[in-house]
């Protein structure tokens, strides 16, 4: 009788195994594809206004099926529009245009004062517009100060329908800074959140020279107000909050993980006012300090009890007006104006 051959396994288990690791590579890749490809339409839709969209609730407010949604899809985010004007406050105003480049042009109020004694220029947030800083120009104007209001690319009667978290805005600021050369003295740049960013970066890069800034919760790092924005959703901070970094400087063309307002108050000369409230959960107090300790002078930081990131002006208006006030004392002398020389402690 002929005996049958003996087929081996062995060769079948490397084939096996080469299968298995092909199938968790291929399971790895689309996993990491699928993961970058949903960031970077997060990305767009965080810096992209949409018309006729209603505004978001803050992200504190949302639900978890909400939060789970905009997680995977990008929260549709409407162009901030002004809902108000100086004239609801019965201000005067005129409304001027500013070109920036070819395609941007920016929208300007400018609320004179009878007797100036000095020019305001204030910078909105994120997601907002210059109606949302009406408070406090009111505070200003009757502080005797010409309010002007500008808004950022994007926002209200401004162009184009993106913004880039300070960046460009940083421009925004130079391009409204250049109009007001002739304007009274004191000049003084005041932002809120994203606005102070930008503040920071003009006085930085684009040679604005103010005579003071007062600037109300500035974030420290992009990577940080990025991290913030996942912890409040609920998602993973690392290394979601990198790779939206990422796929936003691609998308606006800069290095994310540059624009540090830690590092552009490194070249700030003026006297500088620094606000925050308490409640705060976007920008908390480690942040705001790691800014304070790399300005070349020292500044005053105040911390508004019970507010949050919206604004310590409508949170407090007396504490505002006053710490403002006391702030704009320390830029003059027995003989008036100073040119900011004055060291703040």
């Amino acid at each position: 009788m002929t005996a049958l051959p003996v087929v081996s396994n062995t060769d079948s288990r490397p084939r096996r195994r080469r299968s298995w690791w092909r199938s968790l590579g291929w399971g790895v890749g689309t996993v990491l594809v699928s993961l970058n490809l949903v960031l970077f339409c997060q990305a767009r839709a965080l810096t992209h206004f949409q018309r006729g969209v209603p505004r978001l609730p803050k992200v504190e407010e949302l639900s978890m099926g909400q939060r789970l949604w905009f997680s995977l899809l990008g929260p549709p985010l409407g162009r901030p529009e002004n809902e108000k004007t100086p004239a609801d406050y019965r201000l005067e105003f005129t409304t001027e245009t500013v070109a920036v480049r070819p395609g941007i042009e920016l929208e300007v109020w400018r609320l004179p004062a009878v007797e100036p004694r000095g020019t305001v220029l204030l910078l909105h947030g994120y997601s907002e517009s210059k109606a949302r800083m009406l408070p406090d120009a009111l505070i200003f104007h009757e502080l005797g100060y010409t309010a002007v209001l500008v808004d950022f690319r994007g926002s209200g009667g401004s162009t184009a329908s993106h913004t880039s978290l300070g960046v460009d805005e940083a421009e925004d600021v130079a391009a409204v800074w250049s109009t007001l050369a002739r304007e009274h003295e004191p000049r003084i740049l005041c932002g809120r959140s994203m606005g102070s960013v930008a503040a920071l970066r003009a006085m930085a890069l684009h040679e604005v020279r103010p005579t003071a800034a007062i600037l109300e919760s500035p974030f420290d790092r992009l990577t940080t107000a990025i991290r913030r924005r996942c912890e409040l959703v609920g998602i993973p901070a690392t290394p979601i909050s990198e790779l939206l970094c990422v796929w936003g400087g691609v998308q606006h063309g800069f290095n994310p993980f540059t624009h540090n307002a830690t590092d552009y108050a490194r070249e700030v000369e003026c006297p500088v006012l620094l606000l925050r409230g308490e409640r705060d959960t976007r920008v908390q107090e480690s942040d705001l300090q790691s800014i304070a300790v790399e300005f070349p002078r020292p500044p005053l930081c105040e911390t508004f009890p019970g507010a949050g990131h919206d604004s310590c002006c409508r949170h407090d208006r007396d504490r505002f007006e006053s710490v403002v006030r006391d702030f704009l004392q320390t830029l003059e002398g027995p003989d008036g104006f100073h040119g900011g020389t004055r060291h703040v402690e």
